[in-house]
């Protein structure tokens, strides 16, 4: 079980009741969320899971979140697909893309938004590049480097204008051997408040502004 990290590198608080026997060998083992690929490189016979949230963690106010368990799963080919369809409202004035790795950024602009309902592209990791592929106009460079250990961003605001809009999240770690690329099922967020994008705006199916909704598949080819 991958658990977020509001407050940091520790794993137990605040969500305390999910501890790990001291062996490691329990029924379920409780990870952080930043090395998932080792602990499935540690742990190849488990199935695994991420549990998000949605929503300021404030145990003091007893204010509730809108929490989700989602199956993670380990995909390796010779290069990744990572295809992303993003529900778009009727409002939709324009929609901007960064993919992103570290410090390294490019820029992408959805053609045609205000005459969309939905924004469908891949995310596409092979011979040591990523790059959108969709409706798509790239503002410079089309592709970015990956290397092992790497971990891409890829995020999309929805503009609406007039101070109107929201943002997309999707984010995936890369890892690299023997000419074969390995990651896991992304991590997905819906951010209408920027102070809580970053681990407290988690994609929940059916949480968020009307006709807003991230599906999200990867696949090895």
């Amino acid at each position: 079980m991958f658990l977020p990290e509001p407050y940091g590198d520790w794993l137990n608080h605040p969500f305390q009741y999910l501890r790990n026997d001291p062996g490691f060998d329990g029924r379920t083992l409780y990870a952080l969320d930043d090395h998932q690929l080792a602990v499935a490189d540690a742990y190849p016979d488990r199935d695994y899971y991420r549990y998000v949230y949605r929503g300021e963690w404030s145990p003091h106010a007893g204010d509730p979140v809108e929490p989700a368990l989602q199956r993670v799963r380990v995909t390796s080919g010779d290069s990744l697909t990572v295809a992303t369809r993003m529900g778009l409202p009727a409002w939709t004035d324009g929609v901007t893309f960064t993919l992103s790795n570290g410090d390294e950024r490019v820029h992408y602009t959805l053609d045609d938004a205000a005459s969309r309902s939905s924004a469908d592209l891949d995310v596409v990791v092979t011979d040591g590049t990523a790059k959108l592929i969709g409706p798509l106009s790239a503002t410079g460079n089309e592709s970015l480097g990956v290397e092992a250990g790497d971990s891409i961003a890829l995020d999309v605001h929805v503009d609406g204008g007039y101070g109107a809009g929201f943002s997309y999240r999707v984010r995936f770690p890369v890892a690299v051997a023997d000419g074969q690329y390995r990651t896991v099922t992304p991590y997905r967020e819906l951010c209408t408040d920027l102070r809580q994008c970053g681990g407290a705006a988690a994609y929940v199916p059916g949480v968020g502004p009307t006709e807003a909704s991230l599906n999200v598949t990867v696949r090895g080819d």
